[in-house]
């Protein structure tokens, strides 16, 4: 993997493609690990899954997550309990541009 610029999250990248070569030795093309596009980072919205499947991709999970355990302090526990009331309701009603997180496993057709 090459890289254009030596950002961090370059840097990163090449850091978990090698940790996933050491631990979970993979066949490339059929288990490559896809680039974290962190503003790519929310969904499944219709949009998303469009983007995926225009770059050929079959998706086989998309999951979206809401909330952080950013507020743990005991200094910011009203802050804690609104945000986890937050994401109490998103689960309830969810709204994919609002996800904090989000899982896909791809898979590339032959």
């Amino acid at each position: 993997m090459r890289c254009r610029s030596p950002s961090t999250a370059c840097c990163l990248e090449r850091v978990a493609s090698r940790a996933l070569d050491v631990f979970i030795p993979r066949d490339r093309y059929q288990q490559d690990k896809f680039p974290a596009r962190y503003s790519w980072s929310r969904g499944p919205s219709k949009r998303m899954i469009e983007r995926l499947s225009r770059l050929g991709y079959e998706i086989i999970e998309y999951h979206g997550y809401f909330g952080h355990d950013y507020y743990k302090r005991p200094a910011l526990t009203p802050v804690r309990m609104l945000e986890e009331a937050k994401s109490a309701w998103l689960c309830h009603h969810p709204i994919p541009a609002l996800t904090s997180y989000a899982v896909v496993i791809l898979r590339k057709p032959r």
